[in-house]
């Protein structure tokens, strides 16, 4: 297993997700994309919000590999 950085940004409003919010996440020992509860942890951590699992469904967003 290898490591890996993602960029995630929302690409529309749903409930409290707003377009344009994104995190990078760090993914240890995975190379498959985040899941919708690591991209919701991540975003809730940065913007201090409570998005629900339910709205970052993983066509909400653009989801780009960095390394």
């Amino acid at each position: 297993m290898g490591t890996s950085l993602w960029k995630v940004t929302a690409l529309r409003d749903n409930s409290k997700l707003k377009k344009g919010m994104s995190a990078e996440i760090f993914q240890a020992n995975s190379v498959n994309k985040p899941s919708q509860r690591v991209i919701c942890e991540n975003l809730n951590s940065k913007y201090g919000t409570s998005i629900s699992e339910g709205s970052c469904g993983l066509t909400n967003f653009d989801i780009i590999k960095l390394s």
